[in-house]
C-alpha cells in the first residue's frame, strides 16, 4: 500500500503552492480515481508519489516505510506513465521494449539474459494487446497506438504499483476501452493503480477509489464505489467542499 499524508510541494518563484497538505492511499487490487481540472496538481502529486519530486512538507509511505528511505527501490518498482511518455523515432516497438526492459534489468535480475528480455515482451506485449505492432516502426503508429506501447513498456517489469497520469488522453473509443480492460486485468491481479484524469466518463467504469484535486488540495477519499457511481459522488464531493468553504 502507498500512502500520502499531508503533502505539499512548491515550484521554485512560485507562492502558492502546486500541492498542499494532499492525501491519498493507494492498495493493491483498486484502482484510483485521482481527478480534478486541470491546474489541480494531480500531475504534481503523481511525481511526488513516483519519489520524482521529492516533497517539501508531508509524508509518502509505502509499506509502512517512508519512501526516501529506499527512494531507489521505490521508483523501480514503481510503474510511472507520464501524460507525454516519450518513445523513440527510429525504432520499431519492439526495440523501444527491448530498450525499457534493459533500462529495468539492474532492478530486476530476471530481465538480464536476452531471452528472459524476449520473453517478457512478447507476453507483456500480447497481454496490452500491441502484439501485432512490435515489428512496425514507432513513426507509423497512431496515438492510440503508441500509448498502449508506452503502457506495455511501463508493465514490462511487472511493477506492483502503477501511476498513471492521462492515459487515456488522446485516445480514440476503441482505444480507450482497450485500455480499461487491461487496468480491470491488472486489478484483478492485486496491482495498486493510481489513475489521473479530469474525464468522469472514462473512469467510471473502472474505479474503486475517488480523490478530488482542487487548487492543490484533495477532498476526503471515497472508497468502495460501485459501476456509474463515480459522477455521482464527485459531484457531492464538490457542493460539499463548496458549502464547507474547502478551498
Amino acid at each position: 500500500m502507498l500512502v500520502a499524508e499531508n503533502v505539499t510541494y512548491s515550484y521554485w518563484g512560485q507562492e502558492k503552492p502546486a500541492v498542499r497538505e494532499a492525501g491519498v492511499r493507494v492498495s493493491p487490487g483498486s484502482i484510483v480515481a485521482l481527478v480534478g481540472p486541470n491546474g489541480a496538481g494531480k500531475t504534481t502529486l503523481i511525481l511526488c508519489l513516483a519519489g520524482l519530486f521529492e516533497p517539501h512538507a508531508g509524508r509518502i509511505a509505502r509499506h509502512g516505510a517512508d519512501v526516501r528511505d529506499g527512494l531507489r527501490r521505490h521508483r523501480a518498482r514503481t510503474g510511472f506513465l507520464s501524460e507525454h511518455y516519450g518513445l523513440y523515432s527510429g525504432l520499431t516497438a519492439r526495440q523501444s521494449m527491448e530498450y525499457a526492459a534493459q533500462s529495468r534489468a539492474r532492478a530486476f535480475p530476471e530481465l538480464l539474459s536476452s531471452a528472459a528480455r524476449n520473453e517478457a515482451i512478447e507476453q507483456v506485449a500480447e497481454e496490452c494487446m500491441v502484439a501485432d505492432l512490435l515489428d512496425k516502426d514507432l513513426d507509423t503508429l497512431s496515438r492510440g497506438q503508441r500509448q498502449l506501447l508506452a503502457m506495455a513498456e511501463v508493465e514490462i517489469s511487472r511493477p506492483p504499483l502503477l501511476l498513471l497520469d492521462e492515459p487515456a488522453s488522446g485516445l480514440d473509443p476503441d482505444h480507450r476501452e482497450l485500455l480499461a480492460a487491461r487496468l480491470e486485468e491488472l486489478r484483478a491481479e492485486g496491482r495498486a493503480i493510481l489513475v489521473s484524469s479530469h474525464i468522469l466518463a472514462e473512469l467510471e467504469e473502472y474505479a474503486t477509489d475517488l480523490v478530488v484535486m482542487q487548487e492543490g488540495a484533495t477532498l476526503p477519499q471515497q472508497s468502495g464505489l460501485s459501476p456509474g457511481s463515480l459522477r455521482d459522488v464527485y459531484r457531492r464531493l464538490r457542493a460539499e467542499a463548496r458549502g464547507g468553504g474547502h478551498a
